[in-house]
């Protein structure tokens, strides 16, 4: 008896077994956890301060000559200042490459927690495809304020970044 070649739907349907014992078990959608958030100290205010992922540049927060905190790609930290304003400048690294972002003025109100992001990478376009900046210009990135639910969500895919001591 003469053997028939195997018909698109049976290789379909051993591929298909095949992909299927590779699978692993099936786990449902679980939606990110809460970060429980800080509450200011007495007489103080929290500042929270977010980097969003794929932004490489090492940046330093500084107040007048107080190193604050040194914030990585999808980083972020807490830091604590008494009530008033307060200009904080962002830097990145040594002080001749400038400043990476226009200084945030913030005024704190006693026991106010504010959330503020950096963004504003820029990309290039070469032959249409997108390519990240190697160099973005002092001044590209800016402070922008965010909601609590939005912090949330950059907190749940960052890691936290001690800030430098005295400033928590």
């Amino acid at each position: 008896m003469p053997r028939r070649p195997l018909s698109r739907r049976h290789l379909l349907l051993v591929f298909s077994a095949a992909l299927a014992s590779c699978a692993t078990e099936f786990k449902p959608y679980m939606p990110p956890v809460d970060l429980p958030l800080q509450d200011a100290p007495p007489g103080q205010a929290l500042v929270y301060l977010l980097r969003a992922p794929h932004d490489s540049k090492l940046v330093r927060v500084v107040e007048a000559d107080r190193h604050l905190a040194d914030l990585d790609s999808g980083t972020y930290t807490v830091i604590s200042l008494p009530p008033g304003r307060h200009l904080l400048r962002t830097v990145a690294g040594l002080p001749v490459f400038g400043e990476m972002a226009p200084p945030l003025a913030v005024e704190l109100a006693p026991g106010s927690r504010r959330f503020f992001a950096l963004s504003g990478v820029a990309t290039r376009f070469v032959y249409g495809l997108p390519l990240p900046e190697l160099e973005t210009a002092p001044g590209s990135r800016r402070w922008t304020e965010v909601t609590e639910l939005d912090a949330q969500g950059l907190m749940s895919i960052g890691r936290l970044v001690m800030p430098e001591a005295g400033a928590l």
